[in-house]
């Protein structure tokens, strides 16, 4: 009864299995969250194929080096949910974002926002740049938000890392 976390069976049954849970060791995600928390995705070229859509060389984590409360807690759920593992096989979105900022030649959301995305008389196409990054990235960008669509904290972590978007919309 008090599980109600929805979870794969892969996450609840094959890695949690019976192990015991308590505050004290894991981190509980309706208790706080990982923005809260200073917990962001990252990542990291192993290779200069990176750049180029070899998603081979990319490697995606969790990082919590600014993690200020719970972060033996985190890093607790991050080991047991092989987060990372899981992440990376997402390589992809973040293939996608390079070649969205190859493609605007690094321009940010912001400025697609205000200088590409308007006509000849200076007027905007669009009404804010929420509804840019929204469209440009199909997903949500407000944290409120995350729960209505699977990948949003991530993709959203990695338009900040990218250079995508410069500040909360």
């Amino acid at each position: 009864f008090y599980n109600l976390i929805p979870s794969c069976h892969t996450c609840n049954s094959n890695l949690k299995g019976k192990k015991d849970f308590a505050l004290s060791t894991h981190f509980h995600p309706y208790l706080s969250d990982f923005d809260k928390e200073k917990v962001f995705f990252t990542y990291l070229p192993t290779n200069a194929k990176a750049f180029y859509g070899d998603k081979r060389g990319l490697k995606i984590k969790l990082d919590t080096s600014v993690c200020e409360n719970l972060s033996i807690q985190i890093s607790s759920n991050i080991s047991l949910f092989k987060l990372d593992e899981i992440y990376n096989e997402h390589a992809d979105i973040v293939e996608g974002m390079l070649d969205i900022q190859k493609k605007t030649n690094n321009k940010n959301i912001q400025s697609i926002f205000e200088k590409i995305l308007v006509d000849t008389d200076g007027n905007k196409y669009f009404e804010s740049e929420k509804e840019v990054y929204e469209l440009m990235i199909r997903n949500y960008y407000s944290s409120k938000d995350f729960s209505k669509k699977t990948m949003a904290k991530f993709e959203r972590d990695m338009a900040k890392e990218l250079g995508l978007i410069q500040k909360t919309i």
